[in-house]
C-alpha cells in the first residue's frame, strides 16, 4: 500500500465516514472523497486533472453494491492519485451542497472531469475503461 494512514486528506474533501461507509469489511483507508460543496468542488478541479465523481443515494442498493469496488478502482490508481492526476468523489444528492443533483435521474451515476471538460460514463463497467483513456491523454499532452 503506498499511502501513509497517519497522512492528512482532509485537504480533498471529507475522507467518507466509516460509520456510514459500505467499506467497512475493507481494513485499508478509503479514497474515496465527499464533495462537501461548490468551493471545494471546484478546488478539486483546479488541483487534479482529472476527477471522477459518483453521484449516489443512501437509500439506494446498487450504490451500495458499487461502492467497495469503487473503493477498489481508486485503489487501482493510487499512484495517479498520490501524484495530483486523479480523484475519486462521491455526490450525496440528497445534500443541499449537492453538485450533480439536478443533472442525475438513475444512482448511481458516474462522471467524469478531464481538464474542467464533464462526461457522463453510461455503466460502472466503463469506467475503468474511460479513466485509463484520460490518463493517456493527459500524458500525450504533457509531453
Amino acid at each position: 500500500m503506498l499511502l501513509n494512514k497517519n497522512m492528512n486528506y482532509g485537504t480533498f474533501g471529507k475522507a467518507y465516514a466509516s460509520s456510514e461507509s459500505y467499506v467497512a469489511s475493507d481494513t485499508r483507508p478509503s479514497l474515496l472523497f465527499d464533495i462537501k460543496d461548490r468551493q471545494n468542488f471546484d478546488d478539486l478541479l483546479n488541483r487534479f486533472p482529472i476527477v471522477v465523481v459518483e453521484a449516489w443515494a443512501k437509500w439506494c442498493n446498487p450504490c451500495k453494491l458499487i461502492m467497495p469496488k469503487y473503493n477498489d478502482l481508486a485503489y487501482d490508481f493510487e499512484r495517479a492519485f498520490i501524484n495530483n492526476k486523479i480523484i475519486f468523489l462521491k455526490d450525496h444528492i440528497e445534500d443541499e451542497e449537492s453538485i450533480h443533483r439536478s443533472e442525475v435521474s438513475v444512482v448511481p451515476t458516474f462522471f467524469i472531469y478531464i481538464h474542467h471538460q464533464r462526461f457522463i460514463v453510461p455503466s460502472f463497467s466503463e469506467l475503468r475503461e474511460t479513466i485509463l483513456t484520460a490518463l493517456q491523454q493527459i500524458r500525450s499532452k504533457s509531453n
